[in-house]
């Protein structure tokens, strides 16, 4: 059968905040960038891929990776848990989310 609902809110301006180049200029836009949430239906403990697109001070994509994203996974009334990152190369980054309880998560 099927497993109890886990919601997930994320704040996309907080996750687009998050990015930023350590040590040189760079023109990505973390209020530009944008986040792609999957709509599929999440199960306890079963990963789940953010996508994050990083883009420009003119809105337009950034093709190349370097930046520094970072993400954290909170259950409402819990203590946050630290995401895992993969920097694509491309400008994308995904991020990776594993709901271990059941109930609401904000993502940030």
């Amino acid at each position: 059968g099927e497993s109890p609902n886990i919601s997930i809110e994320a704040n996309t301006d907080t996750l687009a905040g998050m990015i930023t180049e350590f040590g040189c200029i760079s023109d990505t836009s973390p209020s530009n960038s944008t986040a792609v949430i999957p709509r599929n239906r999440l199960a306890m403990g079963a990963e789940m891929k953010v996508k994050v697109i990083s883009r420009d001070t003119r809105g337009q994509e950034v093709y190349h990776g370097g930046e520094i994203v970072s993400c954290r996974l909170t259950p409402v009334g819990k203590a946050s848990k630290e995401c895992k990152v993969t920097d694509n190369s491309d400008g994308t980054y995904h991020v990776s989310v594993t709901p271990q309880q059941l109930g609401e998560h904000k993502l940030s």
